[in-house]
This record gives C-alpha cells, sequence and structure tokens, in this order.
C-alpha cells in the first residue's frame, strides 16, 4: 500500500504563535471592538483558551489565573504582531485573518545552515 502523508494527523501550532492565531481566526467570523480590551479580538483568543479575568492593551495582556475575582493578576507581553494584526484589519475576524496571513508571508524564517541556526557573523560574512 502506498504512504499518503495526508493520513497523518496535523500537528497543532503553539498557541501565542502567528500560526496559532491565523488558525484561529479560520473559525470566527463577524466583527470584533478594537478598542473594548475585554471583548476584542486578542482579549477573545485568550479567553478561548482558558484564560480568566483578560484584559487587553496595545502590547500587554493582563489575566487572573484564579478567575475574574482573583486578587492576583498577572501580566504577559503580547506576540509580535499581534496587535497590528487587530488594529490594520477592518475589524472583521476575516479582514485579522488576511492581515495576519499577508505578515507570514512576508516574514521569512530565520537563515539555516547544515541543521543549525546561523550566527549573525556568518551572516555579515555572506553580504560583504
Amino acid at each position: 500500500m502506498l504512504y499518503n502523508p495526508n493520513w497523518e494527523p496535523r500537528k497543532a501550532p503553539k498557541p501565542w504563535t502567528l500560526d496559532h492565531l491565523i488558525q484561529w481566526l479560520e473559525t470566527k467570523e463577524g466583527r470584533y471592538s478594537y478598542s473594548d480590551g475585554e471583548n476584542c479580538m486578542i482579549a477573545q483568543y485568550a479567553k478561548e483558551m482558558g484564560y480568566k479575568g483578560v484584559r487587553v492593551t496595545s502590547d500587554v495582556m493582563y489575566y487572573r489565573p484564579l478567575g475574574g475575582l482573583s486578587p492576583i493578576k498577572i501580566w504577559m507581553k503580547l506576540p509580535q504582531h499581534f496587535n497590528y494584526i487587530a488594529y490594520a484589519s477592518d475589524r472583521t475576524f476575516k479582514g485579522a485573518l488576511k492581515v495576519a496571513k499577508e505578515i507570514r508571508t512576508s516574514v521569512s524564517p530565520a537563515p539555516q545552515s547544515q541543521g543549525r541556526p546561523v550566527a549573525s557573523s556568518e551572516l555579515l560574512e555572506r553580504t560583504a
């Protein structure tokens, strides 16, 4: 029997990555409010991953690990591009998906050499 790679289960991307956000956006319909820090696109994304007491600013997400009434508040810096995706779109999930996909195609992965990351000194040598 021939092997078909489509038979392999797809590995889910890690949360808080551009690929994971794109996968999540593909399941969404409708509009969101950019300025509502408790129900904006990023807050909805976080809540669906199980975060409680979420409040989002342009670069940080605050949450309460023990739920909405918890006195403890933790903050997390938002991943690169997340705020831009939410802001630059037309405030629809499909618009945000389009912006996210454009960013993914414009951001090239880090150069690799022989299975290892390339040192910055090697990059300088290559461009000189």
